[in-house]
């Protein structure tokens, strides 16, 4: 949500009618974080993968690096979907009631995010009105940019001294290992979601 909406996530299903198949996926760089909103728009959504959708062994599996298919095997990918722009008790009435007309949103999102008030003929504006000054007068300033809760935990778990740490002491490396070297530290020293502090990175180098 924003004054301008992050554009809405696609829907891709494939079905293996092979007798197996091997499926590598390169990218899906926003299946960790979010897309940021700006000037106090909220940010978008993260990607998705479900494994066999509507199946009894239906489950998510997050970022596809290598997946092994069996004949019948279906893999719904939904992409991220972006980030709002500006304040979304800007965002024109009009705009919001064509959103809920063409199933971008839902009457109760469009209520919750917008603070637009429904009656039996769309909004009202008046009541709208009314209601975004209450929130106006009741919120915190709006960020600059929103970059949503996965962030803000990575950035507990890896404070900015530690990543910059990291990095100094990977581009130290050979360039053949930098990339692996960055993954398997940080893989291992999230793991147990606590901070990391210098020093444990330091023995995990």
């Amino acid at each position: 949500a924003g004054r301008w909406r992050g554009g809405s996530a696609l829907v891709m299903e494939l079905e293996n009618t092979g007798l197996s198949a091997t499926m590598t996926v390169r990218g899906l760089n926003r299946f960790h974080f979010r897309p940021w909103g700006v000037n106090g728009g909220d940010a978008g959504q993260v990607g998705k993968v479900i494994f066999n959708p509507g199946k009894p062994d239906e489950r998510s599996i997050g970022k596809i690096m290598i997946l092994e298919l069996k004949r019948g095997d279906v893999v719904r990918m939904v992409t991220m979907a972006g980030a709002g722009f500006g304040d979304k008790l800007e965002r024109e009435p009009e705009r919001i009631s064509n959103d809920v007309r063409a199933g971008l949103i839902s009457h109760d999102k469009a209520e919750r995010d917008y603070a637009v008030v429904f009656d039996k003929n769309g909004i009202d504006p008046r009541a709208t009105d009314e209601k975004r000054a209450e929130r106006r007068a009741s919120r915190a300033p709006l960020p600059e940019f929103t970059f949503g809760p996965e962030r803000g935990d990575y950035d507990r778990m890896w404070p900015d001294d530690v990543r910059t740490l990291l990095a100094t002491e990977a581009l130290r490396q050979e360039p053949g290992i930098r990339q692996p070297l960055l993954a398997a530290v940080e893989s291992r020293l999230s793991a147990n979601g606590k901070a990391v502090d210098r020093a444990t990175l330091k023995a995990a180098l």
